[in-house]
């Protein structure tokens, strides 16, 4: 699992949920997110990311996603190739957003699947750009 700072979300569902969701994530984010981007069969240790990405992934045959790469349209699971994860960083992160990445895309180099994340989750925080980790002790 590759771990990124970001200072961005995620896009909610609908115009009301989607404005309804991203001013509450605001709040609770204050501007800055912990990213993640996975493989769809990768072990998740952590209960949000696992139950927003198993949610996301399970909601597949009855909604279809757009791959935030391309636009091109992922209606089952194995057409996603990653899934973009994001949390508040706070120590309880009350909320996880996710994003996928279609199986074309997927091996796109690193700093395009970069660009395309920082496009997906500027809804939520309008101007935010990945920053380093800072180093743990």
């Amino acid at each position: 699992m590759k771990q990124i700072a970001y200072r961005l979300e995620g896009i909610a569902v609908n115009r009301h949920a989607r404005r309804s969701e991203l001013a509450r994530y605001r709040r609770e984010t204050s501007g800055a997110l912990l990213t993640y981007l996975v493989d769809v069969d990768q072990p998740l240790d952590v209960p949000i990311l696992k139950n927003a990405a198993r949610s996301w992934l399970d909601a597949l045959p009855r909604r279809m996603r757009s791959c935030i790469v391309c636009s091109g349209l992922i209606w089952e699971r194995q057409r996603v190739g990653w899934l973009l994860l994001s949390v508040p960083a706070v120590p309880k992160p009350p909320a996880a957003s996710v994003c996928g990445i279609c199986i074309e895309c997927a091996d796109l180099p690193l700093a395009a699947l970069e660009r395309a994340a920082t496009t997906a989750l500027q809804a939520a925080v309008p101007g935010g750009r990945f920053a380093p980790m800072e180093a743990r002790t």
